[in-house]
């Protein structure tokens, strides 16, 4: 046992790294024009429930190690944002960000617990959360947009709209959901970032503690053979 914890732990702290690093790629696309802090945002909401799921069933639980991907993602945002494209509100951002990555990370502990795919669930949340992120400005294959009903439904649920509006940022008028998703029909209330990003960490911690819950799976052992340590 202590021969392999020393690479147990060797191999969560490259995945947490690589986590890290992986929340920086929203900045490089537009890095020769000057870093979008928008840009990476979305990334980062996209990304978040993923990296949490995928750390989680890893063995990268939020204490003491985990809290650490989320955190670090705030260096990428903090060196996009800059006097020309201002970011209003990082910090309440950077708690809706982590409320994320904690939902996801409960899911990856559900996952380690009951011997589900790890890949699997991994990739389900990233799936989900860039189908949300994406669908309000892209309605359907003839490119018009949704009704004014269902983009602001759809508006409410993206993880982008959520990120990015409790940083300050007007997403109704962005030009990448503006024209896209029609907003100039409706009326909607913006994400308020000092109420919704406290709230979104303290529903992923809930989420990420009831996890921890969750009956852990036991595999059958052959009439004979001693169970493995």
């Amino acid at each position: 046992m202590s021969n392999r914890d020393p690479l147990q732990l060797a191999r969560r702290l490259g995945l947490a790294g690589a986590l890290v690093l992986a929340g920086t790629l929203g900045v490089w696309p537009s890095a020769a024009q000057g870093a979008d802090p928008v840009a990476a945002l979305f990334w980062l909401s996209v990304l978040a429930p993923c990296a949490g799921a995928l750390a989680a069933a890893s063995g990268v639980l939020l204490l003491p190690l985990g809290w650490l991907v989320p955190v670090l993602w705030t260096l990428p945002v903090l060196w996009a944002s800059h006097p020309a494209r201002p970011l209003p509100s990082p910090l309440w951002s950077l708690l809706a960000w982590t409320g994320l990555f904690a939902a996801g990370s409960a899911l990856g502990e559900a996952a380690r617990r009951r011997g589900w795919n790890i890949r699997s669930a991994a990739a389900l949340a990233l799936v989900a959360a860039g189908a949300l992120a994406v669908l309000p400005a892209r309605a359907a294959l003839d490119a018009r947009p949704w009704p004014p009903s269902v983009a602001r439904a759809l508006l409410d649920l993206s993880p982008s709209a959520l990120v990015i509006e409790c940083a300050g940022v007007d997403w109704m008028r962005h030009a990448a959901v503006y024209d896209p998703a029609g907003t100039d029909r409706f009326a909607r209330r913006p994400w308020p970032g000092e109420l919704a990003g406290p709230a979104v960490l303290l529903v992923g911690c809930a989420l990420a503690a009831a996890a921890r819950r969750v009956p852990v799976r036991r595999t059958s052992t052959p009439a004979g053979r001693v169970p493995p340590r």
